[in-house]
């Protein structure tokens, strides 16, 4: 078994700086599209895996929220992660209730974001990264709470948090971790042509609850139409399905990390 994403902005906000790509107007779509197994599935899923012969990278990561999820109500998004020896990363992420309002508001990030995590469900957001990264070994720190969450979040990335939730007491941030993953990509999905990537995330407590784990594969595509959108969500669907992986329950891996690491969970 392996290891273990209004008023105006402030002044002062920090805007991860434009990659020349334009947000995808509506109509055309940056997306990537998501399928998380159902657990009977994931020894299958594993199994196949393994049989690639891709590079595994791993990483450690958490998820920020307060115990009754004031940010996740707001469609606001907390996230660290760190990949072994690399710097850690953080992001806040707004989410948003169609493409139109996420492509609209060009202000946060450099592009709105799709994920497809069904064959008719789609969420959209838009995503900040903080500017200098966490000293290594900070995100593991943050995940067990020797380190504050507060101290993940500097004042520009607090200035993007406070458009949803402008009253927030930093003090009730707490961690919802740690998630140890690992990640393959440019995997071969028998009946789906593109490249695919799957990610195996494991979630364990110090008070000995019962780990929890999923395995996620997905596959993205770039300015596509909504026609091409269609046949690609259709496509990696149909595949995954015939492949033996089953089909999606609309689950994302945010809430499965919430939902394990809620309050009782310590």
């Amino acid at each position: 078994m392996p290891l273990m994403s209004p008023p105006p902005l402030p002044t002062n906000l920090h805007v991860v700086p434009d990659d020349g790509q334009p947000s995808p107007a509506a109509g055309t779509h940056d997306v990537e599209v998501k399928l998380i197994l159902q657990s009977a599935l994931m020894d299958a899923g594993l199994s196949w895996v393994w049989t690639q012969n891709s590079e595994r990278e791993t990483e450690v990561g958490c998820f920020f929220d307060t115990d009754d999820l004031l940010l996740k109500k707001a469609g606001v998004i907390l996230r660290a992660r760190e990949k072994e020896g690399e710097p850690g990363e953080v992001t806040v992420k707004l989410t948003y209730p169609s493409q139109a309002d996420a492509v609209a508001d060009s202000t946060v990030g450099k592009k709105a974001e799709e994920d497809r995590i069904s064959r008719t469900e789609s969420r959209f957001s838009r995503s900040v990264d903080r500017a200098d990264g966490l000293p290594a070994g900070d995100v593991a720190k943050l995940a067990t709470g020797e380190l504050p969450a507060e101290t993940a979040f500097d004042a520009s990335l607090r200035d993007v948090v406070a458009r949803r939730l402008p009253g927030l007491d930093w003090r009730a941030v707490r961690a919802f971790g740690p998630v140890q993953a690992e990640i393959w990509k440019k995997l071969a999905l028998p009946s789906f042509t593109g490249p695919v990537t799957a990610e195996y995330w494991k979630m364990t407590t110090p008070a000995g609850k019962p780990s929890d784990e999923l395995l996620e594969i997905s596959t993205k595509g770039k300015k596509l139409t909504d026609e091409a959108l269609a046949a690609l969500v259709e496509g990696f669907f149909s595949a995954a399905a015939a492949d033996g992986f089953g089909e999606s329950t609309g689950e994302s891996k945010t809430n499965r990390v919430l939902k394990f690491f809620g309050p009782g969970t310590g």
